[in-house]
């Protein structure tokens, strides 16, 4: 049989009048290891749009957002342009993601949207094998795997040939299968992409996958409660590639933590990236990082090294709230970070957390000034969505029956109009 397989990222932020050009990691690894082992393959992204269509600003998704359920409810239409594009390169496979095992947030797709595009896919040919890939679908609802073939929950580069082959046709899903060895990952290239890229939509790149601390609203520790890294050697192949292919010099170092503390790599690859840096002048890179790990000669190595700006998950400026949490940092610590980033040049950006249990809108309105006073460059504004699983999920689990807004996070994002109902946050203090 000649297979040939379309991986599928269906739309999300074009629900809300937005868009998604970056091809999120665990998807795109798919369809390289397809195309590495000789299968036609082809990879669509149904959040896609033109620069004609810019990107909206994180307040007029918060406000749009009630969009999404009126969008599954009646107004399928971008669905079915995605799906349209699918079914032109005639697949006998189809991949679709449910979020992204390796960013586990809910801001990239869902089951949802998963369900709806493999139900058209199987209305249009019931013959389709159709694969759910995804985090999102550990806890879908039964009715919403319903057009699933095949369910994957977690890493599965190192079986997924074999899975879109049939030659396990035993199994009907894979669940807590993880990579150890990100060495014998391929370089993602833009081949086999139907969309044309934008070379600054290709910025995301990853060093390491998981993370070790356990921050309690994150579904990293409860999925893979490991790290692993590739090799110093391997990583500065892939920013070759990209230098040298692609055409790129920014990066976005997009681990969930890059670099974690006292770890025996950090100084191998901080030099890796300054002989990258003498190499070429104009690379540069962001990266996310906790405001616990690094010391004040960090951030000058940082930035020799390309570094221009690091995001730090502060999250909230209260030392009981970082408690619970799980944060496992401080306020000195936090206000250090901002501080010596800011002596060694670099920008900042401070991820806010709205919503925790225990705590008042008073409690936020009091923080205020002390996030101004952080002198980020940047502030980016989350509003606390519990994720099913995590331990932050189970403590507020009774306040979100009780509400009854709240469905296995479906349509549901981090600047959702519902959750400020859950947390009892006001109007006045989302807007400030």
């Amino acid at each position: 049989m000649n297979h040939s397989v379309v991986c599928v990222v269906p739309p999300y932020y074009r629900l809300i009048e937005s868009k998604n050009n970056r091809i999120t990691p665990a998807i795109h690894y798919a369809t390289q290891v397809l195309s590495n082992a000789g299968i036609k393959v082809t990879l669509v992204n149904g959040d896609y749009a033109d620069e004609n269509i810019s990107y909206s600003d994180r307040y007029s998704i918060y406000c749009n957002s009630w969009l999404f359920k009126e969008r599954y409810k009646s107004d399928l239409s971008v669905f079915e342009k995605t799906i349209d594009e699918v079914m032109k390169y005639d697949p006998s496979t189809v991949i679709i993601s449910a979020g992204d095992v390796l960013i586990p947030t809910v801001e990239i797709g869902n089951a949802q949207s998963c369900a709806i595009i493999a139900e058209g896919i199987k209305r249009r040919n019931k013959n389709i094998r159709c694969i759910g890939y995804g985090h999102m679908l550990k806890y879908a609802e039964s009715n919403l795997l319903n057009n699933l073939d095949f369910i994957i929950t977690s890493e599965c580069e190192d079986l997924l040939v074999d899975i879109v082959l049939g030659n396990n046709s035993a199994l009907n899903c894979v669940n807590d299968h993880w990579l150890f060895d990100l060495d014998r990952l391929p370089i993602l290239t833009t081949d086999n992409i139907s969309q044309k890229i934008i070379k600054y939509d290709f910025d995301y790149i990853m060093s390491m996958r998981g993370c070790q601390y356990k921050c309690n609203f994150c579904l990293q520790s409860t999925m893979r409660n490991f790290t692993s890294t590739l090799s110093v050697e391997n990583f500065k192949k892939n920013l070759i590639y990209r230098i040298k292919d692609i055409g790129l010099t920014n990066f976005y170092f997009a681990d969930m933590v890059f670099l974690p503390k006292n770890d025996s790599r950090k100084e191998e690859m901080i030099s890796m990236l300054i002989d990258i840096k003498k190499q070429y002048p104009s690379f540069k890179w962001c990266c996310e990082e906790r405001t616990n790990n690094l010391i004040e000669n960090d951030y000058l190595q940082f930035r020799e090294a390309g570094c221009y700006h690091i995001k730090f998950g502060v999250e909230a400026l209260e030392q009981k709230m970082l408690k619970t949490f799980g944060k496992k940092t401080s306020i000195e610590n936090i206000n250090k970070s901002f501080l010596y980033a800011k002596q060694a040049g670099l920008e900042t950006t401070a991820y806010v957390l709205i919503g925790c249990p225990g705590f008042s809108d008073e409690d936020y309105k009091k923080m205020f000034p002390l996030f101004c006073n952080l002198q980020a460059t940047n502030y980016v504004i989350n509003i606390s969505v519990p994720y099913c699983g995590t331990a932050l999920y189970q403590q507020v689990f009774n306040d979100l029956q009780r509400n009854g807004i709240y469905k296995n996070e479906e349509g549901l994002c981090h600047l959702s109009t519902e959750m400020p109902k859950v947390w009892g946050i006001s109007i006045e203090t989302i807007q400030k």
